[in-house]
């Protein structure tokens, strides 16, 4: 049963788009996928996109390989529709006139060392403040810390920019870094256990391709035999 729910702002229908989707899976097997059109142009693909070359992309890219001399069958099909609002329009700022007020000085860990460290209020702040790091902007929901070396701009429409400072150096050493490790170790992890879901897919899904032929072969001789006399 499909529910249509009201919007609370009507939408025209040039601001309204929507993505087909197609539920796919080969002849045989029980593992389908969800599949957007690819964006690549074919002579022989529908007006909605070409749903094979997206199907036969993400299924090598799942499991490693493809049958091509199997037949695709679509379970369902599945329509997404996005309502785009109008922008809203973007207010401008005064160009600051006055420096920015320090709301208090701080003493903030950098480095190996502790310095002084500026605090400032971000709503007072207007277009063309500079703040030199090290220092904080702070608001209702956020924080901003600028670092030593770094250079924080408030824009025309009330975005920080932050120049990051190209002169800092850090040499590498032999030393043990033990965040540096954690964080390599982690993202090596996570393509090792990527790789070897790819590889375990690789080698089972042929396995139960052949099971499953095999056993449609069966049903398809005891159908044609059933008493099993020659």
């Amino acid at each position: 049963m499909i529910h249509f729910h009201p919007l609370p702002v009507p939408l025209v229908r040039n601001v309204i788009y929507t993505t087909p989707f197609l539920h796919m899976r080969y002849d045989g097997t029980d593992c389908a996928l969800m599949v957007t059109p690819s964006d690549t142009v074919q002579h022989f693909e529908s007006r909605h996109g070409n749903f094979l070359m997206s199907f036969t992309s993400r299924y090598k890219q799942e499991f490693g390989f493809i049958i091509p001399e199997r037949s695709i069958i679509v379970d369902d099909v599945r329509i997404r529709g996005i309502g785009r609002a109008r922008t809203v329009s973007q207010t401008k700022l005064p160009e600051a006139q006055v420096l920015p007020t320090v709301l208090e000085v701080v003493n903030c860990y950098f480095d190996g060392e502790n310095m002084s460290t500026q605090v400032f209020k971000l709503g007072d702040l207007t277009f063309g403040h500079s703040l030199d790091g090290p220092a904080v902007l702070v608001d209702e929901s956020s924080t901003i810390l600028v670092e030593p070396g770094c250079t924080a701009r408030i824009t025309q429409y009330g975005d920080v920019e932050i120049m990051v400072g190209q002169d800092i150096k850090r040499d590498l050493g032999p030393e043990l870094d033990t965040i540096r490790l954690s964080v390599f170790s982690h993202r090596f992890m996570s393509i090792a256990e990527q790789m070897g879901r790819v590889l375990h897919w690789r080698d089972e899904r042929p396995v139960q391709e052949r099971l499953m032929e095999h056993r449609r072969t069966a049903v398809a001789g005891n159908k044609q035999n059933p008493l099993g006399s020659t």
